[in-house]
């Protein structure tokens, strides 16, 4: 019980983050699923990265 608790917390945090960063909502919610909430590490690393060297 409290696994999926944990995975229903991560795909929901992946899809704001997501939203929030102009990215897939859908894909990286999907991703979350089924490889596990690691994933929120990877996406908000990749964020950042694209962030940062973006033209302004």
């Amino acid at each position: 019980m409290t696994l999926v608790l944990v995975l229903v917390l991560s795909v929901f945090a992946s899809f704001k983050l997501a939203e929030e960063k102009g990215q897939n909502k859908i894909i990286w919610a999907a991703v979350t699923v089924f490889l596990g909430p690691t994933v929120l590490a990877v996406q908000y690393l990749l964020s950042c990265y694209k962030n940062k060297y973006a033209i302004k």
